[in-house]
């Protein structure tokens, strides 16, 4: 069982990626859910919605770590997230990282397509 397939499954949480094959560690990229699931769970729990002020809001913080918590429960101690912390983005730096990320994704096809083609 992949750890992501047991964190994914919260209403509040869009996407999942788990990276540190052989590492000492793992690290978990959480990513709300923009797509409804947030805004119901900020609905049912009287929470306002906003991705960027829920991804501050101390009961959404609490709701993963449940998550993560219970994902741990279930995997072997090498596959847990031993700690939960969040790192913000601040407001207006978003379109630098979605730049850089789009620019290191070239440039990881172009030297896939220099050795392999």
């Amino acid at each position: 069982v992949e750890v992501e397939d047991l964190i994914k499954p919260h209403q509040l949480i869009g996407q999942v990626c788990v990276v540190g094959d052989g590492k000492k560690y793992l690290t978990a990229l959480i990513v709300l859910d923009g797509d409804g699931g947030a805004e119901a769970w900020a609905n049912e729990n009287g929470v306002s919605y906003s991705i960027k002020d829920m991804a501050y809001n101390e009961e959404v913080l609490k709701a993963i770590q449940d998550q993560v918590d219970k994902a741990n429960s279930k995997v072997a101690q090498v596959q847990q997230n031993k700690k939960f912390q969040w790192w913000g983005i601040p407001r207006g730096q978003y379109i630098i990282y979605i730049i850089y990320i789009y620019i290191y994704t070239i440039y990881i096809i172009y030297i896939y397509m220099y050795i392999y083609i």
